[in-house]
């Protein structure tokens, strides 16, 4: 792979979503380097990253407008490792703003899925939310398979809209800008003449943007 880059005349990489810094396992000094779109890692390049902490505020926010009061977190351990707990902080710190009686814990599982299924359902027989934001794209399902029907019984939204979820309501992440955040990290170490490794790694957040979907829907003053 060095040996092609060399050839082509590649001097700047740019690590897509879902690398590992085990993939990049030749020598850096050469290369400008970004990354964009996925959660945090390890490799010290600089990052373009969803502002998770804004996101899941945003989707605490929108709910409690729509007049949800019990608004639930499911997060998996390793995306709150992974995410420095931004996701965790926006909620609680949105959820804070909101009447003590309306807070709720926040639900965290391991990385086993069936661990993860099991936790999420039990989650929301304890706690009972009126409105759930999660990032597993099988929460719909699980949902279903207690008996709630979705926006009807209880809202969904997710704090990283994509494909897996169409039709739901939650946030859009902006891929397409974090994309040209990073093409224009890129561009600035080229023409400074910078390579290799940052002394000073920089990550750079987008917010992302609200989106309606089928998942939501504004609440009567009865339920409320």
């Amino acid at each position: 792979t060095h040996a092609v880059l060399r050839t082509r005349g590649i001097d700047a990489l740019l690590v897509v979503p879902g690398s590992n810094p085990e993939q990049v396992a030749f020598p850096l000094d050469e290369f400008a380097l970004a990354s964009f779109g996925g959660l945090a890692f390890d490799l010290p390049v600089h990052q373009v990253l969803p502002d998770y902490f804004f996101n899941a505020g945003l989707c605490y926010r929108r709910l409690w407008e729509l007049g949800y009061r019990r608004i639930g977190l499911f997060v998996p351990n390793y995306e709150r490792r992974m995410t420095d707990g931004a996701s965790v902080g926006g909620y609680l710190a949105a959820q804070w703003e909101s009447h003590p009686r309306a807070r709720l814990a926040v639900g965290t599982h391991s990385e086993n899925w069936q661990s993860s299924e099991s936790a999420f359902k039990r989650g929301v027989k304890q706690t009972r939310p009126d409105a759930v934001i999660a990032t597993y794209n099988e929460a719909g399902r699980w949902l279903r398979e207690l008996g709630l029907q979705i926006p009807r019984d209880m809202g969904l939204v997710h704090p990283g809209l994509a494909d897996d979820v169409a039709g739901w309501s939650g946030v859009d992440p902006d891929h397409y800008a974090q994309g040209a955040q990073a093409v224009d990290l890129l561009t600035a170490q080229v023409f400074r003449n910078e390579r290799g490794l940052p002394r000073q790694p920089k990550r750079t957040t987008i917010n992302g943007r609200w989106v309606d979907g089928t998942t939501t829907r504004p609440q009567t003053a009865k339920r409320r």
